[in-house]
């Protein structure tokens, strides 16, 4: 079994790069709403008709202005600023390949032959691409969210509260929101690595049918780990490691697949090759004496490598014709669409 160090700089690594990325993007976005409760305020104060004590009174007019007020800095707050914020964030997921290069460098380094080298074809990168439109989508509707949660609470503070009250509310429950966009944002940008992993992890299995590829969970045990988590880790701790059917199987009580999403919101675990297996039946086959086979004929490994082969010519020969540019998740499925279609027509006519 592989040692729980070797892949610990590594991840130590990734998680001061996903701290950082995670603060900046947390910074970033009390910044926006800093701003908006300042036009917000500027707003309330000129257009509310106040009563004693600046109280806005309570009018048919005045809630019409806060509701219409509110939904307009709503609108310039989630389209323009905070998607900027939010694409700003995601673009950052693809400095995750560099972790994902350093583990199988470090895997490599465990092993008596290296591993196959791991080539995402097109229909992986755009999957890859949906997975960035799914955290621009989920991180905007908690925005949305938010701002909805708080043109309510403006319209019931009418006739009690002062403009300059209006805006703390907006500060107190835009906290709330920020919070669980960093959640989220945290839990998005880990899934995409393990999104890495999982499709790279995936091609070397393919690439070596012949080993029995088992898998072990990296990451700390301490009193942050959910008892999810810590049951693997002491599993692995007696001896055990995992195929991917059991991992496959597992159910964090969260979150669907385990590969991706390990223990659920949050989590800081990552599934990596066990290095010690695989050395193990690694040197177990080149004790072997060679066994010459008859002439003409082909092993099922050889044969599946020249399917495996013959897929990746084709794809890369379609992969010439579709870019993978900034796109809708409309425009996305359609184009996973008619890669899919394409590639099963050539390899059908290869």
């Amino acid at each position: 079994m592989a040692k729980k160090d070797n892949f610990g700089k590594i991840f130590n690594d990734q998680n001061r790069s996903e701290n950082s990325i995670l603060s900046e993007f947390e910074r970033e976005m009390r910044v926006v709403i800093n701003r908006i409760k300042n036009e917000m305020a500027v707003e309330f104060d000129k257009g509310f008709i106040q009563g004693s004590r600046n109280r806005i009174v309570a009018l048919a007019g005045n809630r019409r202005l806060a509701r219409r007020t509110a939904k307009l800095l709503e609108g310039k707050a989630v389209s323009a600023r905070m998607s900027q914020v939010i694409d700003k964030f995601v673009k950052t997921f693809d400095g995750q390949f560099v972790f994902f290069d350093r583990v199988i460098a470090q895997i490599n380094r465990g092993l008596k032959r290296p591993l196959p080298v791991v080539e995402f074809g097109i229909p992986v990168k755009l999957g890859f691409e949906g997975v960035k439109l799914d955290a621009i989508q989920n991180l905007t509707e908690v925005m949305e969210r938010g701002f909805s949660s708080y043109q309510q609470q403006v319209i019931l503070a009418i006739g009690g509260s002062t403009p300059k009250q209006l805006s703390k509310i907006l500060v107190k429950r835009m906290k709330v929101t920020v919070s669980e966009a960093a959640g989220l944002a945290d839990t998005s940008i880990a899934s995409f690595y393990r999104t890495i992993t999982d499709n790279g992890f995936q091609i070397i299995e393919d690439d070596l049918p012949e080993f029995d590829i088992r898998y072990l969970y990296e990451g700390p045990l301490d009193v942050l780990t959910r008892d999810f988590c810590k049951g693997l880790l002491q599993a692995q701790a007696s001896g055990k490691n995992f195929t991917r059917d059991q991992i496959n199987g597992l159910d964090n009580g969260q979150i669907p697949n385990v590969f991706v999403s390990g223990g659920g919101h949050r989590c800081r675990h990552q599934w990596v090759i066990d290095v010690e297996h695989l050395r193990a039946q690694q040197e177990k086959r080149r004790s072997r004496p060679k066994i010459n086979s008859q002439s003409g004929s082909r092993s099922l490994r050889q044969i599946k490598q020249q399917l495996r082969t013959r897929s990746r010519l084709v794809e890369r020969d379609v992969g010439l014709q579709f870019e993978v540019p900034s796109i809708s998740r409309g425009q996305l499925a359609k184009i996973q669409t008619q890669v899919a279609q394409e590639v099963r027509r050539r390899a059908d006519a290869f």
